[in-house]
């Protein structure tokens, strides 16, 4: 008979954002016998797994998974926007997600070398980084030159950071972002961001991975600020920021094409490199507000997509001829599911990070 792992019935419920009582309901078995599955104090008898795999639209394989399932890492759940309003089952629910994504990604990547990688530093927490050296250190590491950064994502995943954009159900989570030691690091980012909102997102959890391996009080500001120095370093865009006044909102909307920053960034920087007082920077914002600017703002920056992934599943079409219905068995997922996500391939590609299969 086939075994389950307790745990992973779990997370392909939560997964769904559903409750005991919807899954029962769904598998068409009772919710006082799903909680005992769930906790394995029974296995499950024949049929029952097969019943549990059509309610939650995965296969068997998902639910038989044996490898440890890892607690979410430090930088997995950081909170960028309205943390407060963000309910346990909502949080649930994303980190379940974080930890399917993990085993698709570790089961695609597995045998599949990331040749010419760049080098990406993580501190240790034995001692405090500061977040604009590290930033600057950062952008050394990854061949950043001086200015705007033409293309975040590439930049990121030349060092192996694997990018996913999986809805997460909520305008409270922008990403959130892992890097357990055996494996890459690995972002998924909320789908439906602005361009300009995306590269802070994307910087913002560079940001974690580079700082923090251990918790912290300060590791929200922290990232806020190793973004805006990644994306913006002081020295490169001062010149573009003096002099800045409130009746030159024309001015920064060309800023935000150039830098990939939003209007809001753009402010919020000028006052951290003292460009601006504390009372212009109020006027900025009452002006934002004015506009509407603070919910929906004018211009757009340079669109962006990963594709690391989409390498690495050309990689395997090519040299291992395997059909979507292998790949979805790589990643643990259902194939309907697994094209859904992961076989959209983006026009934009990544020629400097160069894939190889490892030999069998």
């Amino acid at each position: 008979m086939a075994q389950s792992d307790p745990r992973m019935i779990t997370l392909a419920r939560e997964a769904l954002g559903w409750t005991q009582k919807d899954l029962a309901s769904a598998a068409g078995i009772t919710q006082g016998h799903l909680s005992k599955l769930e906790s394995g104090l029974v296995g499950p008898g024949p049929g029952t797994l097969e019943q549990l795999a059509s309610a939650l639209h995965c296969p068997i394989a998902l639910l038989e998974y044996a490898a440890p399932v890892r607690g979410v890492e430090v930088t997995c759940f950081h909170h960028r926007r309205k943390a407060s309003t963000m309910g346990a089952s909502t949080k649930k629910r994303i980190e379940a997600l974080a930890q399917l994504t993990r085993i698709s990604v570790d089961g695609l990547l597995n045998g599949v070398n990331l040749a010419n990688v760049r080098d990406l530093h993580r501190a240790d927490g034995s001692t405090e980084v500061d977040p604009e050296s590290a930033a600057a250190d950062t952008r050394i590491a990854l061949g950043v030159p001086s200015g705007p950064v033409e293309n975040l994502m590439r930049a990121i995943e030349s060092a192996g950071v694997v990018v996913v954009q999986r809805a997460l159900g909520t305008a409270s989570q922008d990403a959130v972002t892992t890097w357990p030691a055996d494996s890459a690091p690995m972002m998924i980012v909320n789908t439906g961001l602005a361009a300009d909102r995306l590269r802070f997102t994307v910087a913002h959890e560079l940001g974690h991975l580079v700082l923090h391996a251990i918790p912290g009080d300060e590791q929200e500001a922290q990232a806020d600020r190793f973004a805006s120095a990644f994306l913006a370093p002081a020295i490169d865009i001062r010149p573009d920021l003096v002099a800045l006044k409130t009746t030159e909102m024309g001015r920064l909307m060309k800023l935000k094409v150039k830098w990939g920053l939003s209007i809001a960034a753009l402010i919020r920087r000028a006052r951290d490199l003292q460009e601006i007082d504390e009372s212009q920077y109020r006027e900025f914002q009452m002006k934002l507000s004015r506009l509407g600017w603070r919910t929906v703002e004018p211009g757009a920056a340079m669109a962006e997509a990963p594709n690391l992934l989409s390498k690495v599943i050309d990689l395997r079409r090519a040299q291992q001829g395997l059909s979507s219905s292998e790949l979805a068995g790589l990643a643990v997922m259902s194939e309907e599911s697994f094209s859904r996500y992961y076989l959209p391939v983006p026009k934009a590609r990544n020629d400097e990070l160069r894939l190889v299969m490892d030999d069998a």
